[in-house]
């Protein structure tokens, strides 16, 4: 929705501690923050830094938060058509590489669009396919799978977290065609 409407999506880790996270959405320019019930800890602390975001609450309720209900509550149910350009950011990555430190990695529109037409035709993801996502969306690599799958309009199904009795119940029910795992997994 984010890159629908022309915004940049900057997605973090919420393996970070609070601190960073702060860092990561000044350094991001971010005009809003989105966060969820399970990551509540991780962004209250920091609310008194975040005062040029806006401050949207999935699932829980705090003074300065907007809860996402109310949020979306005066949206227009017309689907954004924002034009852009390929050379537009589209999407930051931060990975800290081999310094430790996190860097944004900036995708353009030119390159997110390749990416989901040159992965769809490599990994061969079309309108019928259903992809299971179990890695973060912080990670560069699960974009690999995702964004071919929300380009052909296949079913895309997020999962919070991994845990594999979850994640194989998921793959039997939704009838999985795409997967991405990491070694670890």
């Amino acid at each position: 929705g984010v890159i629908r409407a022309g915004g940049v999506l900057a997605p973090l880790s919420t393996l970070l501690n609070p601190e960073s996270l702060a860092r990561l959405i000044e350094d991001s320019s971010s005009r809003f923050v989105f966060a969820t019930t399970p990551h509540e800890p991780l962004v209250l602390p920091i609310a008194d830094q975040l005062q040029d975001c806006r401050r949207i609450a999935v699932g829980f309720e705090a003074e300065g938060w907007t809860g996402y209900e109310d949020f979306i509550a005066n949206a227009s149910e017309d689907t954004p058509w924002v034009k852009t350009v390929d050379q537009d950011e589209c999407v930051v990555i931060y990975s800290s590489g081999t310094t430790g430190v996190p860097k944004g990695i900036v995708q353009t529109q030119h390159s997110r669009s390749n990416m989901a037409q040159g992965m769809g035709l490599e990994f061969r993801i079309h309108s019928g396919s259903t992809v299971v996502i179990s890695t973060p969306l912080f990670s560069n690599a699960t974009w690999a799978t995702l964004l071919p799958s929300m380009a052909a309009g296949g079913l895309t199904v997020v999962l919070p977290a991994f845990d594999p009795e979850v994640f194989l119940k998921a793959v039997e029910e939704e009838k999985a065609s795409h997967i991405f795992l990491v070694p670890t997994q």
